[in-house]
C-alpha cells in the first residue's frame, strides 16, 4: 500500500509541469501560491496539510490561463480515450 508524501510528489511535480507549461514565466514562489491557493478546501485536512486544501490541477490551470481551458462533451459513454484514437467533435 502506497500513501503520504512519497506518492503525493509525484502529483505535486505533474502540477508544476502543467503550470510551467500553461505559464512559463511564473516563479517557483507563484506557482507555490498558486497551487495552494487554488486547491479543494476539505475540513479533514485542516490541521495536517499546509492548507488544508487538496490539490486541484483544474483549478490551478483556470486561474493562470483563463482563457486556455475547455470542456470537452461527447455523446458517447466513453471517459477516456486511447492515444492515437480519433475523436469526432461537432
Amino acid at each position: 500500500y502506497m500513501s503520504g508524501t512519497s506518492m503525493a510528489t509525484p502529483h505535486v511535480t505533474g502540477a508544476v509541469a502543467l503550470l510551467k507549461a500553461y505559464a512559463p514565466n511564473l516563479t517557483a514562489t507563484e506557482v507555490r501560491s498558486i497551487l495552494i491557493q487554488t486547491g479543494d478546501s476539505i475540513p479533514a485536512l485542516t490541521g495536517k496539510t499546509t492548507s488544508g486544501r487538496r490539490l486541484d490541477i483544474g483549478n490551478a490551470l483556470a486561474y493562470v490561463a483563463p482563457n486556455r481551458t475547455a470542456r470537452l462533451t461527447t455523446n458517447t459513454n466513453k471517459s477516456m480515450y486511447r492515444m492515437g484514437e480519433t475523436v469526432s467533435i461537432t
